[in-house]
């Protein structure tokens, strides 16, 4: 079992990425089905005309802007210098008239604005509209000084100055030319005196643009580090959200202390986080959620089909013979039929990082679209093999009650002589155990024995399962460094990826590393999950690899 732990940001970073990868003409709205608006991947040629005669004829700001910035991307390049030229002058005086930071009605639109003029500006070396811009930034500044006396939520600039102070940083090789010693001074004094009187959940904006600003600047670090780490030591204290809270926070404050070499504070966090861990294990928050999904009529009936299929004549055939219609790999998902069901549209990583902990211990941290994307896959995988695995348990007991028993599967794998005469010994007795219930002791024998008979089916066939370090010496692979090898994916894509889902992929069931380490939960130790682990070992057993010539190997 694992927990997710969302933590809202600013979506900044999300813009930022926008503009790096599609331009400043970004979509405003992208739909489910891809379907852009503005539609920027289909211009038609015509639109070019109609935007310079909308720009001749309209008043509206915010308007002529979207017409010159599509002119400077897609427009005449002779043109460009002087539609650039245009942009900087309209955009400077709307900035200056929006520039008293109590009347900025939309801070995102004032900062598009803003790092659109600087960008351009810059560009095409109009050095007097830099000069305006970094007197228009003193006055901004200046203005959005706050009196620490009168200082409320409410009258805070506080949203308006972290975006400016992103908005500057993107420039940080161009910021002596945007900014005077005194804006720096006062730009940076004042995110101080937020950070000081601001609420705890607030603070770490303010922090980081601190810690940002003295990187750039040259200054020493250390301090600025130290309360980082400091804040999330703080945060997982004092705001009393329970463990799992607390364990999060404490290895986000573990990790900036390894990030910036504050060495002395490692080991009392690693102590730390040791404490919440042993005391989330004896609390609620570990209790399973469970809740019921309806399975549309055709999928079930798709389902009943295919186990009328490998139970119809069973009668004629023989207990050994039926076995091998378990190898099929009807009974588990497509792994590139997840990948295509996850939509790479989810609001989601715009709005949340993610953090997933298995038995207390951060497992996978997610930030960005691809990690999310990576999430949803797992969990859309291991959802569908529950239900698709269902069908093997079912014709799995029609087998059984047909006398299908322990001696039969053993026969199965006994037969291959991939396997040691003691490995056959170790996995009859993990199967035994498995036909007498008793799930822990036969996935602890199972997982790690699936293992070595996977590694001893390719060494059979003269394939290598070793690597060579720089002495030498030979060890063996990780298992799964091993399942990456070239020469493994001989075997079906979909059973590859079962046996990484099951074993060792910590967002799936992970069992052989789990084991292995001795953090294995009571509750993901059953019939279903041993039952896998011999799946794997009949199908792995129902393969040979037959060489047709020297080149060419398969399955």
């Amino acid at each position: 079992m694992f927990f997710i732990v969302l933590t809202p940001f600013y979506s900044i970073p999300y813009y930022s990425n926008l503009v790096k990868t599609q331009g400043f003409l970004y979509p405003y709205f992208v739909s489910a089905n891809g379907d852009c608006f503005p539609d920027i991947k289909t211009f038609e040629p015509e639109r070019i005309e109609f935007y310079i005669a909308r720009l001749n004829t309209s008043t509206q700001f915010v308007f002529r802007n979207r017409y010159q910035n599509y002119l400077i991307e897609y427009g005449n390049k002779n043109k460009k210098y002087e539609v650039s030229k245009q942009l900087c002058e309209e955009s400077l005086k709307f900035l200056n008239e929006k520039s008293d930071v109590s009347d900025i009605d939309n801070i995102f639109s004032f900062r598009d604005v803003l790092e659109r003029l600087i960008e351009i500006s810059l560009k095409f070396k109009f050095m007097d509209i830099v000069e305006n811009i970094k007197s228009l930034l003193k006055k901004i500044i200046i203005r959005s000084q706050i009196n620490k006396d009168e200082f409320t939520a409410e009258n805070a600039p506080s949203l308006f100055l972290i975006v400016l102070s992103q908005s500057l940083r993107n420039f940080k090789k161009n910021i002596n030319d945007l900014l005077t010693s005194d804006s720096i001074t006062n730009l940076l004094d004042e995110l101080k005196v937020c950070k000081d009187i601001i609420d705890i959940n607030r603070k770490e904006s303010y922090i980081v643009e601190l810690l940002e600003w003295s990187r750039i600047l040259g200054n020493d670090i250390t301090d600025l580090a130290k309360e980082y780490g400091n804040y999330f030591v703080e945060l997982a204290e004092v705001s009393k959200r329970g463990h799992i809270f607390a364990i999060a926070n404490f290895q986000k404050a573990l990790k900036v202390y390894l990030d910036n070499g504050i060495s002395s504070e490692i080991p009392i966090i690693k102590a730390k986080i040791k404490r919440e861990q042993r005391e989330l294990q004896n609390s609620d928050e570990m209790e399973t959620i469970s809740h019921s999904i309806k399975i549309p009529f055709e999928i079930t009936t798709q389902m009943d089909s295919l186990v009328k299929k490998y139970t119809n004549d069973v009668n004629s055939l023989s207990i050994d013979s039926c076995i091998y219609r378990l190898s099929s790999l009807a009974f588990i998902p497509s792994k590139k039929s997840c990948d295509k069901s996850v939509t790479n549209n989810s609001i989601l990583p715009f709005i949340a990082s993610l953090n997933c902990m298995h038995n207390g211990n951060s497992i996978f941290v997610g930030n960005t679209e691809e990690d999310w994307n990576k999430y949803f896959t797992i969990q859309l995988y291991g959802h569908t093999l529950n239900l698709q695995f269902g069908m093997f348990i079912r014709i799995w007991n029609y087998y059984v009650d047909l006398g299908m028993n322990s001696d039969s599967i053993c026969r199965l794998i006994i037969s291959r002589d991939f396997l040691s005469q003691s490995q056959k010994t170790i996995i009859e007795r993990g199967i035994k155990q498995f036909f007498s219930e008793d799930y822990i002791s036969a996935i602890h024998i199972l997982a790690p024995q699936f293992e070595a008979a996977f590694r001893c089916f390719f060494e059979y066939y003269e394939y290598p399962t070793t690597g060579v370090s720089s002495d030498t010496s030979q060890k063996e692979q990780t298992f799964t460094a091993f399942l990456e090898n070239e020469f493994v994916k001989i075997l079906p894509e979909d059973y590859l990826y079962l046996i990484k889902y099951i074993m060792v992929e910590q967002l799936g069931l992970n069992i052989r590393n789990n084991i292995a380490h001795g953090i294995v939960e009571i509750h993901e130790i059953n019939k279903m999950t041993t039952l896998m682990v011999i799946y794997l070992f009949i199908v792995l057993c129902s393969y040979k690899i037959v060489t047709t010539n020297p080149t060419d190997s398969k399955t």
